[in-house]
Order: C-alpha cells, then structure tokens, then sequence
C-alpha cells in the first residue's frame, strides 16, 4: 500500500497518485524517474483533450435533457411574453409561433445555451435559452452598421445602448420575480391526457401528405407535421420498458415533411431501387406504415433511440420509427422495400442512420445490398437469437 507522506492517507487510484504528485512538496512517495511519467502522462493533451470533449458532451446532453423536460414551460412563457426581446419582436405573433414550432427540431446545444436560428420574411432571428431557462430573441443585422462619426453620433449610440440593456436587465428581472411567484407542479408518474386526439386513416394520412409542399425551399427553415393517432396502453408498456419516456404526456405517432422528403428521395425512384434489388415505396406506403408497427414479423428496439419492424409480404417491407423520449413521442424515420426474405444484417445495416435530423438533408444517402457482413450488431445475444430463430422460420 502506498501513503501520501502529507496526509498520511492510502492512495487508491492513478487519480489519487497524480494528486499527491502535483500538489504535494514532498514527494518522496515516488522515485524521479516514475514522477516524471506519471508527471507527462497527467498532462499530455491528447489525454486532456479525451478527458474535456467527454466532458463538454456529458455537459451538452445534460443541457439538451433539461430543456426538453421544460419545453412545455418555454412555449408558454414565450405565448405569454416571458422572454427578453425588443418591443417589436414581442409583438410579432408569427415569428413567436414560428420559433415554438421549431423548438423541438432546430436547436443547437451547449453546456450553457440552446440557441436556434429562425429566417422570417428574409430576416435572420436567433432564440437562445440560457442555463437559468431564460429565454432572449434578437434579430441579426442586415448589414453592418457604420461607426459613429461624429462625438454626436458616438453619444447616441451609446445612449441607445445603454437603454437597450437596461431594457434587457428590467425584463430579464421581471422572468425571475414571476417564477417566484409561479409553482410549476412536478410529474407524476401517471401522463396527462392529452387534447382529444382522432386516429387518423391511411387514406387522410396520404390526403395530408399530398397536401404539404416537399420542396426543399420550403422545409428548410421549417418542417411540416401531424399527429396521427395515440398510442395504445399496451404498446406504452413496450415503449416504456425499451426506452423508459418522461411520461409527461401520453404517447403519440408523427409524420413530418423532412422524413416524408427523405424516404421518397432514397428509396421511391424505381430505376434506383431496382438496381439495388429493392421495390419503390410511393406516399401511399407511408400513409399505411403504421399497419406494419402494429403486425410486424420482426420488430427490433435498437440503443440508437429507433425501432425497426420487418414484414413479409411481396417481398419484405422494412419501416423505422424515431423515438422522441423528451417529448413523448414516436416518429415515422425512414422506409423501404426489398424482394427476398428478410435479411438481419441488410436490416441492421440500414437502421444505422443518424437518430435525429436537426436540419433536412436532401443529399443524404442509405446503403444499398452491398454490406458488411462483420457490422456491429446491438448487444444483446437475447435479442440475436431472437433473430436467428424468427429467421429459420422464415425460411
């Protein structure tokens, strides 16, 4: 066992060692020759750099969580004005709906801010969030402003911003004295209902579908979407085992535009995907998917927040859904057709996009048949036998 000379306590770890080295005078505990190596290895960057990139995204998830479990509190105090703006932003109606409707999709995380960037009517907006759950709305300037040229001008500008931040610092300090005076009530473990919600029919999904503008001007910015019906009691339970949800509301399915964009581009050109040995999807297979998460011959709840169901039918169809554990939520993500029967590595290799789409990307791609047969499967040899099995039966 090994003693720190000054403290006379037992040091335990590397941690404990580095310590003692850095900070203690004497430092007989160790020969030179290992001080120094422990001495280099306790300061190499590369190690530092590790050590504070797992920390800023430790820090970054942290904040991303905390928001969402608040999102509900921020578009109301953003319906009600509770934020700190110019007179005329805090007027605009549209760009406040316009923000709330982005808030969920468009937003930028760091340890300390959300932030998000909103263009309305040719004007850039930005909305940040700070760590207290302040929320600020500016507009970027157009161009950039002159400086003063006269001591005139110099006094006006300062005079103006002078006003502008005590503006600020008066509104920033009427949020605080109100949430003192505002009890939010803490979740149970039991979700609200949410407003009367109707299942929708394939037929209304795809008359919604056609509806919206797919346009890649048009859902840059923004992106379309409808609810489509709660989620049963029994599948919750799933859900709720494979993911453990806020349960802040009761569960819901989604379609957007960006997703709908998506899976058309990649998997409904028929010359592309016959050469890929797969069948085209159109939006009449999207405005049915659901029937497939409901009777499906494989469904597998992956770690990367996505659920995968395989059914057997002309073919096989393959559909993805999005899980959206902050806002109690599951979204339609991806899906496609190939011939043959059911193949886990094809399907796996497939699942393996990104689990969120901050912003549409229209040149996005998907692999093809051409796969790697040593892909790194989920970790769990439960699960793979499962697989194995449904696979023997299948064939």
């Amino acid at each position: 066992m090994i003693y720190n000379s000054i403290t006379q306590t037992a040091i335990k770890s590397d941690k404990d060692l580095q310590n003692a080295i850095k900070h203690s005078k004497d430092k007989r505990i160790l020969d030179s020759k290992t001080e120094n190596e422990l001495e280099t290895l306790a300061t190499n960057p590369h190690l530092l750099e590790l050590e504070n990139t797992h920390k800023y995204e430790t820090q970054t998830l942290e904040r991303q969580t905390q928001f969402f479990n608040s999102i509900d509190r921020t578009k109301d105090e953003l319906t009600k004005g509770d934020f700190v703006a110019k007179e005329n932003i805090k007027q605009d109606t549209d760009l406040i709906n316009l923000i709330k409707d982005n808030l969920e999709n468009n937003t930028v995380f760091t340890p300390e801010n959300v932030a998000m960037n909103i263009i309305k009517d040719e004007r850039t907006y930005t909305f940040i969030q700070d760590k207290h759950g302040i929320s600020y709305i500016y507009e970027l300037p157009r161009e950039k402003t002159p400086p003063p040229r006269t001591y005139d001008e110099l006094r006006a500008k300062e005079n103006a911003n002078n006003a502008e931040l005590q503006s600020y610092k008066d509104q920033t300090q009427t949020i605080i004295e109100k949430r003192k005076l505002t009890r939010y009530e803490p979740q149970n473990n039991t979700p609200p209902a949410r407003e009367a919600i109707r299942e929708l029919n394939p037929q209304e999904i795809e008359n919604i579908i056609n509806s919206w503008d797919l346009s890649k001007e048009a859902n840059n910015n923004a992106k379309q979407r409808q609810i489509i019906g709660k989620v049963s009691e029994a599948e919750a339970q799933i859900l709720q085992n494979d993911y453990n949800f806020k349960n802040k509301k009761e569960l819901i399915r989604e379609i957007d535009s960006h997703q709908v964009i998506h899976a058309l581009k990649q998997h409904g050109d028929e010359s592309t995907e016959a050469k890929r040995g797969q069948i085209a999807i159109n939006k009449n297979d999207i405005a049915n998917y659901h029937a497939i998460t409901q009777d499906y011959d494989l469904r597998i709840a992956q770690p990367n927040g996505k659920i995968l169901y395989a059914k057997q039918i002309n073919g096989h169809c393959i559909v993805l859904e999005e899980v959206l554990i902050g806002q109690d939520k599951i979204r339609f993500f991806d899906m496609w057709k190939q011939k043959g029967q059911l193949n886990k590595d094809v399907l796996l290799s497939h699942s393996q996009r990104p689990n969120t789409t901050p912003s549409l990307n229209l040149d996005s791609h998907m692999p093809n048949n051409t796969y790697n047969n040593n892909i790194n499967l989920p970790h769990n040899q439960d699960l793979l036998n499962q697989i194995t099995e449904k696979q023997k039966q299948l064939q």
